[in-house]
This record gives structure tokens, sequence and C-alpha cells, in this order.
């Protein structure tokens, strides 16, 4: 049976990131590299009807026409920010973790990091902020903050949760309630842990996809 396209949005930007923050409505954020977000309102009822557009903002104002511009290597919501981790074009050994709420003001100092910060995912059922080191090819966790007085010192204290060998490059994270998964860059296998016990319940590998290495996009 053949799929058929439901609907299409119009946006300010190229959308490299899509998050949904589930509410009575649920809202739909669709972000650039540079920033630039456009809010969508979806249905909860009916998911076939169009979202409905929000509103427009910029995280970094005049970021898009800057000689050198800050980069979002990754993006995620939840109640009640938004967070990203950004670098400059040609300082991607390192990052900078923003906190912002959901009209695009910032909240926080920004927080400064000495590895580059592959990916972070708001994880609202255990209260952590997942993130991906990849210099050391490693996932961790900070504490959620859930207000501005909490960011500073959920961000300064990370916990190592698990460490690959080289042959395995952790780029991407899915998680629901109980478990992660884990996506490695060429091969895209996934390996899938229990969240609270750090126990690998399964791998996934793609067995039909044709030999050589994919872009893997921002969009899980």
């Amino acid at each position: 049976m053949q799929r058929q396209k439901q609907w299409t949005l119009d946006a300010a930007g190229v959308p490299h990131f899509l998050c949904i923050l589930s509410k009575k409505n649920h809202l739909l954020f669709a972000c650039d590299k540079y920033g630039s977000i456009d809010l969508y309102q979806l249905d909860s009822n009916e998911p076939r009807i169009t979202p409905r557009h929000l509103r427009q903002f910029e995280l970094f104002p005049g970021n898009t026409t800057s000689p050198q511009p800050l980069i979002i290597e990754t993006f995620t919501v939840y109640t009640p920010f938004i967070v990203v981790s950004a670098h400059l074009n040609d300082q991607a050994d390192t990052s900078s973790i923003y906190f912002f709420d959901h009209r695009g003001l910032k909240q926080a100092d920004t927080c400064l990091q000495n590895f580059p910060v592959r990916q972070l995912s708001a994880d609202v059922s255990c209260k952590c902020l997942w993130g991906i080191d990849r210099h050391q090819h490693l996932v961790y966790y900070n504490q959620l903050p859930m207000n501005v007085q909490q960011i500073p010192n959920c961000i300064e204290h990370r916990e190592d949760f698990i460490k690959f060998t080289r042959n395995f490059e952790p780029i991407r994270i899915a998680q629901n309630q109980t478990s992660i998964a884990i996506i490695e860059r060429n091969s895209q296998r996934a390996q899938l842990f229990d969240k609270r016990t750090k126990k690998k319940i399964d791998e996934v590998e793609n067995l039909l996809r044709s030999k050589g290495i994919f872009r893997l996009w921002n969009v899980l």
C-alpha cells in the first residue's frame, strides 16, 4: 500500500531539526542550522490536519548573515526550555550550550564545553539531559534543569552512561520511557540499552541497505 502525503509546511530556513512538545495541542518546532525557528501547532486529535503556523523567531538574531555564524549541532525542547549546542563555523572541536524559553529569549549564561557535543536529548521521564561526547565516543547525561537557577550546576556535573570502542561512533540518540537507542555514524547500527540498568537489550542493523557511508539527518 502506497503511503500518501498528508500535508506540507513552509519554513523560513531549511529545517535541520524537528521537535514536538506534547501539550493539549502539540507544538512542532522546526529549526535550521543557524537558529531560525518556525513554530507550529498540531491538532492532537486529528494529525491529518495541517499544522497551524504560530510564529517565527531567531535564537541568534543576525546569525544567518554573519560572516562567522554559530552553527547549531543539536536541538531539543522540553518544558520550560529550548536547549541547543552550537559552535563557530571554524571551531568544531568545542561547543557551547544555550538555554532559551519557548519564545527564543536566552535564559542563562552560556555553558562552555571543552568537547564537541554531538547531540542533546531532553528526557523528562528520567529527568536527565542525554548527550554525546564525540571525542570520547561516549554517551553521558546531566540532570535536567527545571528552572534558570538550576542550569549552571546541572550542566557542570555530568555522569557517563556508556563508552564505546573506536569502531562504534555514536551520532544520534532516540529514547522512550525505559530504553535508549544509540545510533552509529557509519553503519547506522542501533544499540538499545535499558536506561536504568545500562544493560544492552538488542542491536538493530539494516541488512538491506546498500554498502557505503550515508549521512544521517537530524530527524528521529
